[in-house]
Formats: structure tokens, sequence, C-alpha cells
């Protein structure tokens, strides 16, 4: 079955159920649901991880569009004549096959790169039952275990507008990848039967020059509450599954205040001042 088909707990499936568990019966299981549709950002997104790890592949099915205007006739039937020649082949603007082209150039530049992208599995899914819950994931990359990585190693791109360090922290935290690393390491534990987890590199690349990249592993604590909180979500999940019962936001007055670091932050700068 196909990958996105298999109706397996996935990362991102997980994160929809994170914000409410009505989201999640929206968009999964209500059967007058609307298929998503891929924005800019995810198909740029996607032809930069094609690029960086499956550069073949990406040569033959990458075309660049041609500089037509479609708003003539002449213009129309000149593109729908390219579309005929190329079915079949993803199209991009040459200004993003520039940007992603650098951004490979970028990573692979580094000594690093030629260390963690070497004898890999590059789109490699994986399938596993958890608690009785059919699960999924699709690593970016993937070193199985092996003499050198013993547990394995997992390598995850992520464009980004800053990857500094510090910055790219505060991404980890506002878009769950903590959650996405610690679903994946335990996917690889599980399916491959190792000591302990494997480790994790993001690899997060800025999208605009000087396409500057980091090489960022995810640190013990950041493993450990990863899997707490996707644990209470796939029991959640089976709860929801049980009872049918896919609730939303709290329906009553809350109180709300400044998140924590906010706080800090504020506090730090009054001092400074």
């Amino acid at each position: 079955m196909n990958y996105f088909l298999n109706p397996a707990i996935s990362q991102s499936k997980l994160k929809e159920l994170k914000r409410s568990p009505k989201h999640f019966w929206t968009n999964h299981i209500n059967p007058n649901r609307e298929l998503p549709t891929e924005t800019d950002a995810m198909r740029f997104g996607k032809a930069a991880h094609m690029c960086l790890f499956e550069y073949e592949s990406f040569i033959n099915n990458y075309i660049i569009e041609p500089n037509i205007d479609k708003r003539t006739k002449e213009g129309k039937l000149a593109f729908n004549e390219f579309l005929t020649n190329n079915t079949g082949k993803s199209i991009i603007s040459n200004d993003n096959m520039i940007a992603v082209k650098h951004i490979r150039n970028s990573i692979l530049n580094k000594n690093t790169a030629s260390v963690i992208l070497h004898n890999g599995l590059a789109e490699h899914e994986l399938y596993w039952t958890d608690n009785n819950i059919a699960c999924k994931a699709k690593l970016d990359y993937l070193i199985e275990p092996s003499a050198k990585f013993p547990n394995g190693l997992i390598i995850d791109l992520k464009t980004t507008i800053n990857a500094e360090p510090n910055e790219f922290a505060k991404s980890i935290y506002t878009y769950g990848y903590y959650n996405q690393l610690a679903f994946y390491c335990h996917a690889v534990k599980t399916v491959y039967k190792t000591k302990d987890y494997p480790t994790f590199i993001f690899i997060p690349v800025e999208k605009t020059a000087p396409y500057e990249c980091a090489f960022l592993a995810g640190d013990e604590v950041m493993l450990n509450i990863g899997l707490h909180e996707n644990q209470k979500l796939l029991n959640l999940y089976k709860s929801c599954m049980e009872t049918n019962n896919w609730y939303g936001y709290e329906d009553k007055v809350q109180t709300i205040g400044l998140p924590n670091w906010a706080i800090n932050k504020l506090n730090l700068e009054e001092v400074a001042s």
C-alpha cells in the first residue's frame, strides 16, 4: 500500500491530535474531509529533500518552468505543449531550482556531511505496532544499525529562515520537532531491535543566501520529553477510538497568562534596563 494511503498513525497525525482530537477527526476520520492541498513551502521542501538525498531522481523528475506568458493564447498553447511533453515530471521555477541546488551544495561542502550522509537509505519507510496501534514513519535518511552506528543514525532536513542553533531550538519547540525526533527514534529501536535509541541529527538549512546550515543532534532530555508526550498521545488516540469522543478545546472561560519563557525574557530586560 502507498505510504500516504496507509491508515497507520504517523508523527504528523499525532501532531494534529496534540492540537485536539477534533482536529484529528476532521482531517483524518471525517468521511467528508477535504484532501489537503500542497503549499508552495511544501513543494519547495520536497524539492530540497530530493535534491539532497536522491539527486539522480531529482534531476530525472524535476524540470524548470519555461518563461512563457500564459496570459496570451499563444502562451497557453505553448505551456500546454510543455506539460504534454513532460508528463509525470515536477515543475520548479528557475529561482527555486537555483535555491535547492545551493542548499545541496551548502550541506555537502561541510566536512560533517561526508561522515553522516554516506551509505544511508533515503525516504525510508518503517511500520510497527505500539500497544496494538499500527504506526508508520517515513525517515528522510537512515543509516541502519552497523559497527559505526550500533543503534543507527537518523538525519532530518529542515528548510528554515534561521539555522543558527539557538534560533532553531525555538523551531524545535514551536513546531513539535522533538515529538518527531522521539517518534522516529522509537520506530528504529522497535523495528531493528537495537539496544538503545539511534542518534537523531537535524540539518536546518536556510532557504536564502548564504544558505547556511547546521548539524544538530537532539539531546537525551529532548528525546525523553518527546517519548513521554508521544505515548500520552497514542493513549489518547486509543481512548478516542474506543469512545468515539473526538472533543475540541474546553468549553469554559479559562485564565491565560504569558508563557514562562516570555516572562523570563521580560524580567531580564527589566533588570538590564
